[in-house]
């Protein structure tokens, strides 16, 4: 799983991947009820529609756990993936 430190480039990078995540991301995972997201704690749980997406977040992982394994992708790996 990616997380801001895997992502960024500077300190700039992770505060703006902070403030996005926690002013529009976030707010509108919750909004559509696919986490409940406690502002105060925060604290994010799966929410009432979060097995709606299970499956295209299974595939995003193991699309992530293929590409790390390799460092280039053949032609044909970036057809069948797309």
């Amino acid at each position: 799983m990616l997380t801001p430190e895997d992502v960024h480039q500077g300190d700039e990078d992770v505060e703006r991947l902070q403030v996005e995540m926690y002013h529009v991301h976030l707010p509108k995972l919750a909004e559509m009820r696919l986490i409940e997201w406690d502002r105060r704690t925060r604290e994010v749980v799966k929410g009432e529609r979060f097995d709606e997406i299970r499956p295209l977040l299974s595939s995003v992982d193991a699309r992530t756990e293929t590409s790390e394994d390799s460092d280039t992708d053949s032609p044909e790996q970036c057809n069948r993936t797309r």
